[in-house]
Formats: C-alpha cells, sequence, structure tokens
C-alpha cells in the first residue's frame, strides 16, 4: 500500500505564522528556510481553497498539503504525479545571477526558492551557452536590403596636391568645349568635343597654308 509523505512539512508552520502572528512572506521565509515565494504561493492556494485559519483538528499535514497541492496526490498504481512547474526566463535569470555573486551557494539558492539544485545547475549551463534570455527580448528582426547598381558621377576627384585644386576649377562637359583659331582671313571656331587627333590634323592642314 502506497504510504503519502508529506515533501512540504512546513506548510502548517507557515500558515500560523502568516495568520496569527502576522509576519511577512520574507520574515517567514527567513524563519522557516524556504523561498520567499513559496510561501507567498502557499498563502494563495490557501485563500482559493476557501479555507478559514484555525483549521479544525481533521486537517492533518497530508491532508492539508493533498488538498492545497493536488498535483502530489498519488495515483492508483502508486506513483505520485509530479506536474512540472513553468517557470519564467526571468525568474531563471534572476536565480542564476544570484549564484554567480561570490560566496553564494548553488544549494543555498535552489533551498531558499523551493527548487531542485539539480535544475538551477542546469540554468546556469543555459545561461552559460548563451540560450537563457529575457521573456521580453525580442528575436533581431531581418531588415530586407534591396541593392541598387551604383550611380558613377562625372564630378572630377579632387587634387591632392598642386597649387590649385581640381575642385576650384568649372567643370564643362565634352559637348561645351570650343576651340577658337585666329586667322588672318577670320577666326576659325570649333565645338563639340574636339580630341587630339582632330587638332593634330587642324595643325597639320594649317602648316600646309600659304605654302607654294
Amino acid at each position: 500500500m502506497y504510504e503519502y509523505k508529506p515533501s512540504r512539512p512546513f506548510i502548517t508552520e507557515a500558515l500560523r505564522l502568516r495568520f496569527e502572528a502576522g509576519l511577512s512572506f520574507r520574515q517567514i521565509g527567513e524563519q522557516l528556510d524556504v523561498g520567499m515565494s513559496a510561501v507567498h504561493k502557499l498563502v494563495q492556494r490557501f485563500l482559493r481553497a476557501n479555507l478559514m485559519w484555525p483549521l479544525d483538528d481533521s486537517w492533518t499535514a497530508d491532508k492539508l498539503e493533498l488538498t492545497l497541492y493536488p498535483s502530489t496526490r498519488p495515483r492508483p498504481d502508486g506513483d505520485v504525479q509530479q506536474r512540472r512547474p513553468n517557470y519564467s526566463n526571468g525568474f531563471k535569470l534572476h536565480l542564476v545571477e544570484l549564484t554567480m555573486k561570490p560566496g553564494v551557494s548553488v544549494a543555498h539558492v535552489a533551498r531558499a526558492n523551493d527548487i531542485n539544485a539539480n535544475l538551477l545547475f542546469n540554468w546556469r549551463h543555459q545561461y552559460k551557452l548563451g540560450k537563457l534570455t529575457p521573456d521580453n527580448r525580442q528575436g533581431a528582426a531581418l531588415i530586407p536590403v534591396a541593392l541598387s547598381p551604383a550611380k558613377t558621377s562625372d564630378s572630377p576627384v579632387p587634387a591632392t596636391g598642386g597649387s590649385r585644386r581640381q575642385t576650384d576649377l568649372p567643370h564643362t562637359t565634352a559637348s561645351a568645349l570650343t576651340c577658337e583659331l585666329l586667322m588672318p582671313a577670320g577666326t576659325l571656331r570649333l565645338s563639340g568635343a574636339v580630341t587630339a587627333a582632330m587638332l593634330q590634323a587642324l595643325v597639320r592642314e594649317l602648316g600646309e597654308v600659304g605654302k607654294p
């Protein structure tokens, strides 16, 4: 036959300190060496069960625990159903950071918060691997980026030397270039893209002018 053994022997004394002595959750936790959050949850369960303190003699420690924590009620096959609590990442990080302080024992932090020490060691391992982050931290959003061809500029590159910078010179395009030659018979004006080959041919032709 299955014999139930209470896993929270502090329940009756914690309720007495709360409702008779009027101690705070922190004071009860320090006096009984349990976590303040565990005491707070215990009182909340007691109130939700519509129970009134003091309890009559029919409320044994076993009966009270099975009423407040039905997940520990034994199954027909004799096994005890353990419901795994869902701890938030913020709670995990808080306890891990406490264990990182000098002189703080992992076992003491686990016992004070009513959790298994092996579970806290597992959280520390996840923290060191970077897998434990706050609940409100969102993943980095991927922003779509569109690539477009780079635009080339016709502006001259500033000169690094010389008495006059190239940026001080007026910028002209090839279509605005004008070449004027003053000749005895008149002026020869060339507009547009004047190349070196054109100038050489023009000079050669002018050299032939006036020859017999």
